[in-house]
């Protein structure tokens, strides 16, 4: 951990020196709230009996899913992203030649990211809240660990990516895939319980809708974490067993790039 968090205060230092680009993507991120605002309260009547029991109304349903697209884009699309970067000027090897092993460097450079979502987060939460919609801010913390758990179920598939890109330089669009199916699937802007019954059953297995459940419940409804508890317990398991499976296919592709000496070829 204290080499993840080094190399995470490096990477962090870089890229707080872009502040324009900081500043403009805070300001979209507020400004992107305002028409969601306006499709919740179009929509109130309409969806509000099928999101009962997660929320009190649409517009805070909407912005929670929000918050975890999110968590699940940079979570899917972080590791694959900087790998290729990384590839390309050659950081990568150099990060590998330290005493740092790779979970740790991948570990490092995706903290700022995370760090990142957090912050939207906050001010994703924040705007709602002066746009009139009830948030229970000792829900917080609770709120953030249900989030930081998703981000280690969907992981895996920026694993399973970022292995691609050291093999093949191409993530294989698993990371799109991935989060369109979160998005399309996963309780996002609606419950799966209205899903086609032919898709149903995906939405049911992915992690996505069992802890924006949660996270909804914690924030919205101000429910105690213990009652959130059994829908974590699946998402435990998701991330566990990606995790195990993600790093072998990371750690198979590093192994065969070191022996065809491929890690700085682009």
């Amino acid at each position: 951990m204290r080499d993840a968090l080094a190399i995470a205060r490096i990477y962090a230092r870089s890229m707080l020196t872009y502040r324009t680009r900081t500043l403009l993507s805070l300001l979209s991120t507020l400004v992107a709230i305002v028409p969601v605002y306006f499709v919740g309260v179009a929509l109130r009547d309409f969806a509000q009996p099928a999101v009962a029991g997660q929320a009190l109304d649409y517009f805070g349903y909407i912005v929670v899913g929000a918050i975890g697209t999110f968590v699940a884009a940079e979570a899917a699309g972080s590791i694959p992203s900087i790998t290729g970067s990384y590839i390309a000027s050659g950081m990568l090897e150099q990060l590998l030649a330290t005493p740092a092993r790779w979970p740790s460097v991948l570990t490092g450079v995706s903290l700022y990211g995370y760090a990142w979502v957090a912050a939207r987060a906050l001010l994703v939460l924040v705007a709602a809240w002066i746009l009139g919609e009830t948030v229970h801010w000792a829900r917080v913390p609770e709120a953030a660990l249900v989030f930081a758990l998703l981000a280690l179920a969907i992981v895996p598939f920026g694993l399973v990516a970022g292995a691609c890109v050291v093999v093949v330089r191409s993530s294989l669009f698993v990371p799109q895939v991935a989060v369109m199916a979160t998005t399309l699937f996963g309780a996002v802007y609606f419950p799966v319980s209205v899903l086609p019954p032919a898709v149903r059953p995906i939405g049911e297995l992915l992690p996505f809708a069992d802890a924006l459940t949660a996270a909804r419940r914690l924030l919205l409804l101000d429910a105690p974490f213990a009652a959130v508890v059994p829908l974590l317990v699946p998402i435990a398991l998701w991330a566990a067993g990606g995790l195990c499976a993600g790093g072998v296919a990371f750690a198979l592709a590093l192994r065969q790039a070191r022996r065809h000496g491929t890690l700085t070829q682009y």
